[in-house]
């Protein structure tokens, strides 16, 4: 299954969202990328993308 982040637009298997690191300073979120952020945080969801290290990835 893909997970995509919607912050910079990556598509990712859960494989490589486990084997690749997430990098030391998070890109700046996009509007878009504030609001599934934030809807991911109060739902518990913490996972961060591998590409731009924000916390916007969906499944």
């Amino acid at each position: 299954m893909a997970v995509m982040c919607k912050n910079c637009g990556g598509h990712f298997t859960q494989v490589e969202l486990t084997q690749r690191r997430i990098p030391p300073h998070p890109w700046p979120l996009t509007r878009f990328g504030q609001t599934v952020a934030t809807e991911n945080l109060a739902s518990g969801d913490v996972r961060a993308c591998p590409e731009c290290g924000c916390r916007t990835l969906r499944g």
